[in-house]
């Protein structure tokens, strides 16, 4: 690991000031890198710019083809808290574990690096919550933004800070699903990294798309203790150029059925009771209703045929409730059917995000 730095400047509190001396650093910050030259040290500055300084940044340079790799080693070159790993293409799952497994902080967040942080003091109102109780996981919202001129299109999951008024924490989660207020994103939430080791999660470096649906539930299952940050600090830049490409989209269906298919297998075998497993199939739900829709972008009718009678094992999944939208989407297909139901949330996806001028993202 790299040397830690010893001065530190810019605290916001004693607190900041005292952790900052430690030896192991509070916060491991996880960027996977892939061909993002364009957008990598705006990322890497908006960590830097943090008051709170505690924290090592892993860039994991996956296999970059541009000058990704040199832009990381520049950065690192100039602070001693970045730590450079080069490895061969694995995609983002493989590029998280490598950060994971080289990380030394007591918290892990993952930034993707073409996205931004916004306030300042993002780290330090992460840090004064883990330290209010126990606890394992804190979430927090995001903005959509555009890339070419920052504009705002829209908040997401900004209401978190209310979870808190519950005690349990299975009531939390409820809430969560119930709201729609459940983020799936590795990227919305800190991670005692204690608890990751506890309960081996990694991410699945066999889906190159979905994975995060398969790690969230997983963490789910092992019923962390959360704590909710209200507000959006993560910047989610929707950029145009960064679609999938058409083969990944017409076979997206097959990554989130092997991550509903996991996602499944780890509720299943929590330790939790009945009632708290229900609340994770209600909000697993949705995401089947979406491998359904995604289904219909598969061109090959027979590939499609065989892609609709393994997504009946999941049938199941359309007893539970879940949030306004997943209860919509349970009503059009029990109107419907499954395939006429499937065919309609697909125009109706496409539609929704035409409307809203918003391209759908898809990393490597």
């Amino acid at each position: 690991m790299a040397k830690r730095c010893k001065i530190a400047v810019g605290f916001a509190n004693a607190d900041d000031r005292r952790v900052n001396l430690e030896k192991t650093p509070y916060f491991s910050i996880i960027v996977p890198v892939y061909n993002v030259e364009k957008y990598l040290a705006r990322c890497i500055h908006d960590i830097q710019k943090q008051i709170f300084k505690d924290f090592e940044l892993i860039l994991v340079n996956d296999g970059s083809t541009d000058s990704s790799r040199k832009i990381c080693e520049e950065f690192a070159k100039k602070d001693n808290r970045i730590t450079v790993v080069n490895q061969n293409n694995k995609g983002l799952p493989g590029a998280r574990n490598t950060g994971l497994k080289k990380s030394q902080g007591k918290w892990i967040i993952f930034i993707d690096s073409d996205d931004r942080i916004g306030p300042n003091n993002f780290l330090s109102v992460i840090y004064r919550s883990t330290k209010a109780k126990k606890v394992d996981v804190i979430t927090y919202g995001c903005k959509q933004i555009r890339e070419n001129d920052g504009t705002l299109i829209k908040r997401m999951y900004g209401n978190m800070g209310i979870m808190n008024r519950f005690e349990d924490n299975t009531e939390k989660i409820e809430w969560c699903v119930k709201t729609g207020n459940m983020s799936i994103s590795a990227w919305t939430h800190a991670c005692s990294k204690k608890f990751l080791e506890d309960h081996v999660l990694f991410f699945d470096e066999s889906l190159k798309m979905s994975e995060d649906i398969e790690w969230y539930f997983r963490v789910l299952s092992c019923v962390p203790r959360v704590k909710g940050l209200s507000g959006t600090p993560y910047q989610y830049v929707v950029r145009e150029n960064s679609i999938c490409t058409k083969e990944k989209a017409t076979r997206f269906w097959q990554y989130r059925e092997k991550a509903v298919r996991s996602a499944v297998e780890a509720i299943r075998m929590s330790k939790e009771n009945l009632e708290f497993k229900k609340i994770l199939y209600g909000a697993l739900a949705y995401q089947y209703y979406i491998q359904l829709a995604d289904i219909e972008n598969e061109p090959d009718k027979r590939i499609r045929v065989e892609a609709y009678r393994r997504a009946d094992d999941f049938r199941w999944l359309q007893r539970y409730k879940g949030d306004k939208k997943t209860n919509i989407a349970r009503f059009v297909i029990k109107i419907l059917g499954v395939r006429q139901g499937a065919k309609f949330l697909n125009l109706y996806m496409k539609w929704n995000a035409s409307r809203k001028g918003q391209p759908i993202r898809r990393r490597k």
